[in-house]
């Protein structure tokens, strides 16, 4: 826990968007004061540990300081070490000068920011700004990324999986979805789906090779998306991409590395012929902050796989 000594100011800390502690370290004396001095008349809320054993032990604990600002290099040791707590601050490497050259030693330091001494209330305050943008943008990623360990949770938890390609059913994802979209709209992110579907074959395949050359697509698709990205079982064959935080760009990106490992990897023999399945992807896709629904996310990709279907197959066509 703080420390009762902890100094508060919430104007400053409001307005920056530090909304925790700052500590301080400084190996000389007189700019570990001066920089104190700085830290509370900007209404920020001050840690009172100033040793680096204690700076660590509050590191570590369960209230750790949103910002440690801190000699460097000489204080390289103690970055370190509280780089492995599990949240650990944001580190503004505390510099001497000249400050031409500043810049040039900040690229071989572990820090994400760098102040020069001496400080000063003109100094320090825009980059306590910037601080708490950074601080700001930590926390809505730890946000989505709790979001997507519940989604993950939720699917594993989540019924039987598809025998052939082994993805999710449709049914349970589908609620899934409709709850990311709303999050995607708080949060001002991007998301995409894609719907890929065998073109159809002349003559059509036994259904063991039928479901040989599906579970080649599944593992293709499985090596062309990442970790978050959720494959679906959808119906009549067709398999659906769910791909949060992905711009159209991004979409478009992922279905074609899909196509070209279908291209190449989906075939196998049948006697003496050698069969080849290509697919056809549909792409409905969001932009930042964009509003979107489950039902014209769905109809828009349904619409492209259409159009690339009737275009002869073996294509991509995204809607956005």
């Amino acid at each position: 826990m703080a420390s009762d000594d902890d100094r508060a100011g919430t104007k400053g800390a409001t307005r920056s968007g530090l909304s925790g502690t700052i500590a301080v370290h400084e190996v000389m004396e007189s700019a570990d004061r001066r920089a104190r001095e700085v830290v509370q008349s900007l209404g920020h809320r001050l840690a009172s540990e100033s040793t680096a054993e204690a700076i660590e032990r509050r590191a570590l604990s369960s209230d750790p300081p949103e910002l440690l600002l801190v000699s460097m290099p000489e204080c390289q040791e103690l970055v370190d070490r509280i780089r492995k707590s599990p949240q650990p601050p944001i580190i503004m490497a505390s510099l001497a000068g000249p400050p031409a050259t500043a810049r040039e030693r900040f690229l071989g330091i572990d820090a994400e920011m760098y102040a020069v001494r001496p400080h000063s209330v003109e100094n320090l305050g825009p980059l306590l700004q910037a601080a708490g943008v950074l601080a700001d943008a930590r926390r809505r990623i730890q946000a989505l990324h709790s979001t997507e360990d519940r989604l993950r949770e939720r699917l594993h938890q989540a019924g039987h999986s598809s025998k052939v390609t082994g993805f999710q059913h449709f049914e349970f994802f589908k609620k899934l979805l409709e709850l990311e979209i709303r999050r995607a709209k708080r949060y001002e992110y991007g998301i995409a789906v894609c719907l890929v579907a065998p073109d159809p074959m002349d003559p059509p395949p036994r259904p063991d090779i039928q479901e040989k050359l599906s579970r080649k697509v599944a593992a293709a698709i499985t090596s062309s998306i990442r970790d978050i990205d959720i494959p679906v079982d959808y119906a009549d064959q067709r398999m659906l991409l769910f791909l949060p935080y992905t711009d159209v760009a991004g979409s478009k990106e992922v279905g074609e590395r899909v196509l070209k490992l279908v291209r190449s990897a989906v075939h196998t023999k049948d006697g003496d012929s050698h069969i080849h399945m290509s697919v056809s992807i549909g792409i409905a896709a969001t932009r930042d902050g964009q509003e979107v629904s489950f039902s014209k996310l769905m109809k828009d990709a349904g619409a492209a796989l259409k159009a690339a279907q009737l275009k002869g197959g073996n294509r991509l066509i995204c809607r956005d």
